[in-house]
């Protein structure tokens, strides 16, 4: 599959400090490749000077991945049931923001709704 047909997005953690959003970064990469090994899932650093390894996570998906990304997303919130997530595009419109295990079961439609050309 190439690039032009993945889409991209942005999770960052909220109102936690860069450490813990480091370590919740690690397990949700975890949770997500464990869904669908094909997703390139990348830690990233917020702040660039700052020495840790990426408080944000990167995703590069397929529409075929979408549900087994969300449900993976899920399951990592049903795990860390007080981690508060914003999903945002490269473009940095919102996707969805303080996304807690509650509303994850919407998160396939969502994201759906997000891919270029889709019907709203």
């Amino acid at each position: 599959m190439d690039e032009g047909s993945k889409l991209a997005f942005q999770i960052d953690f909220e109102n936690v400090d860069a450490a813990e959003a480091g370590r919740l970064a690690e397990s949700l990469r975890d949770y997500v490749l464990n869904a669908d090994p094909s997703v390139e899932a990348t830690r990233r650093r917020q702040d660039q000077s700052a020495m840790d390894f990426g408080a944000s996570l990167a995703l590069l998906l397929g529409a075929p991945a979408i549900v087994a990304v969300a449900k993976g997303i899920g399951s990592f919130l049903e795990r860390y049931q007080t981690a508060s997530i914003r999903i945002t595009r490269p473009d940095g419109s919102i996707v969805v923001e303080n996304l807690s295990s509650r509303q994850a079961t919407h998160l396939a439609a969502t994201l759906r709704e997000a891919w270029p050309g889709a019907s709203k």
